[in-house]
């Protein structure tokens, strides 16, 4: 399991494990197992193909998934810092998670061009799940959904709970605006011929 103190500790080294060997205390080296320094550098290249959008979008679900599975709480925040637009993400879920206590059995979804509320909740609970794993054509559809006259203003007006729509809105509004800014200036800055070349490798969507 990697901890904070594994992490500081491969920092302090730069990641040189031969230092570690050579000048390391014996305190130090007993903290690892024997594929913990090569887990802490993989997941610092993975961190660094997907800041540099190198990265598909099963790559990105395969490296959260392995950083839950390999981390402790505290480890797991200090890595996922460092992947850029990883909180965004996580805020555009919690909102979705907000919408989502708003919907019961007997809600109206004919507005929202759902047959029932279950429908509607495993979609949502989908769309929720792959927030957390940063999916960017998610986002998209995500932002679809909160156009006026789309599902989550059309339940929201048609169950009573307009309101703190209008709130949930304005939240995600902002909180997208900041990361297709982001997304669009780091695009922007790849020469044409490697953006090309990306998007077909890895199937990446540029803006």
């Amino acid at each position: 399991m990697i901890t904070i103190e594994k992490i500081k500790i491969f920092d302090s080294y730069g990641g040189d494990t031969d230092a570690l060997a050579r000048v390391g205390l014996d305190s130090e080296k007993k903290l690892f197992d024997n594929n913990d320094w090569s887990l802490i550098d993989n997941f610092y290249q993975d961190i660094e193909l997907i800041n540099k959008r190198l990265a598909a979008q099963r790559y990105i679900d395969e490296t959260i998934t392995k950083l839950k599975d390999n981390c402790d709480n505290e480890s797991f925040d200090l890595f996922t810092s460092r992947i850029e637009c990883f909180k965004d993400f996580q805020k555009v879920a919690d909102i979705l998670k907000q919408i989502r206590a708003f919907i019961s059995k007997d809600i109206d979804t004919v507005w929202a061009c759902f047959d029932n509320a279950d429908k509607f909740l495993d979609e949502l609970n989908q769309d929720i799940e792959k927030m957390e794993k940063c999916n960017w054509q998610t986002l998209e559809k995500v932002h679809v959904e909160f156009l006026p006259t789309c599902s989550y203003q059309e339940l929201s007006i048609s169950n009573g709970w307009s309101d703190h729509y209008l709130k949930m809105s304005t939240d995600f509004d902002k909180i997208y605006e900041r990361m297709t800014e982001r997304k669009t200036v780091h695009n922007s800055s790849l020469p044409k011929t490697g953006r090309s070349l990306l998007k077909k490798l890895f199937g990446i969507p540029l803006v």
